[in-house]
């Protein structure tokens, strides 16, 4: 397999992990493979969840409450007929890059809901959404207080220091550095990145610690899960709860130790891969040569970097 891997991607690896030989560093690929598989489906739970509430919230807000899926995010045909601007501004005023990815999905799918929109749109669309709520274009076509109203309903449960509101710039500051955090976490995740090299970071998304090495990767990598379901709760203290009792939710969590780590290290992250084999004991009785792997094993897995 090593030789279908350039030595680009595996230098990285080799040298924050110090792996001792090749099924060493076989087995460090397998278990940030096998940490950022355990990482998807809770970040697809984490996305899945902001992205409805946010529709729902501006949904009702731009359609007087009438229904939970209104086309707020579609640009309008332009009444003055203009070859150079054939669309006009959505009911929700976005900037010209959000207007594109919608424009976008609608020349794929022609006939798209509103729904069919939002499942189509990147992680970053919503992001830059909320960053944008306080844009003085909203203020000017007369949608006072629009950060307050979108942000109240798509995160009623948000925890707040003393002072601070749905509508205060601080507020939209700590959603948007959060989302950027968890963003980073799924495309890192995506593109099959350094997930060893994930940060921490603060309630306020604000960047820690970079880990240096595989102990910090693993408490760095522990702590930002449990963030996300912090932040998903936000929305609905419901959400968490499902999260943390999802069998994928406890494998993420079996992963992410010392021995899980040593194991896969062990055995080039492949289960029928052993260190020794009875067969090459055969002097020894059974139960002895048992014994003696446990020890071999032990000793070379308290060996490995971490």
């Amino acid at each position: 397999m090593l030789s279908h891997l350039t030595q680009q991607r595996l230098a990285p690896v080799r040298h924050f992990f110090r792996t001792q030989d090749d099924d060493d560093l076989l087995g460090c690929y397998a278990w940030a493979q096998a940490v950022s598989s355990g990482l998807l489906p809770i970040l697809g739970d984490f996305e899945i969840s902001l992205r409805n509430a946010l529709h729902r919230s501006l949904s009702h807000y731009y359609s007087n409450q009438q229904t939970d899926s209104f086309n707020w995010m579609v640009p309008r045909p332009n009444p003055t007929p203009n070859p150079v601007k054939p669309y006009v501004n959505a009911p929700h005023a976005m900037s010209a890059k959000s207007n594109s990815n919608v424009l976008d999905v609608l020349r794929k799918k022609p006939n798209a809901t509103p729904d069919d929109i939002v499942s189509a749109l990147t992680f970053g669309f919503w992001e830059q959404l909320i960053k944008s709520l306080d844009h003085v274009t909203h203020t000017k076509n007369n949608h006072l207080n629009l950060q307050y109203e979108i942000l109240s309903r798509a995160f009623p449960y948000a925890p707040f220091s003393q002072g601070i509101t749905f509508g205060a710039q601080l507020f939209q500051k700590q959603v948007v550095d959060l989302l950027s955090r968890i963003r980073d976490i799924r495309n890192r995740v995506g593109h099959h990145d350094a997930i060893w090299k994930i940060p921490e970071f603060t309630d306020a998304g604000a960047i820690g610690f970079t880990p240096r090495h595989p102990r910090h990767t693993v408490k760095a990598i522990a702590e930002a899960i449990n963030k996300v379901a912090w932040m998903a709760g936000w929305i609905d203290p419901a959400i968490p709860v499902y999260m943390q009792k999802t069998r994928h939710w406890s494998a993420l969590a079996s992963l992410l130790t010392r021995q899980t780590l040593a194991t896969y290290r062990l055995y080039g992250g492949c289960k029928s891969l052993h260190l020794e084999s009875p067969g090459k004991m055969r002097r020894s009785k059974p139960e002895n040569a048992e014994k003696i792997m446990s020890r071999i094993k032990q000793r070379k897995l308290h060996s490995y970097h971490f």
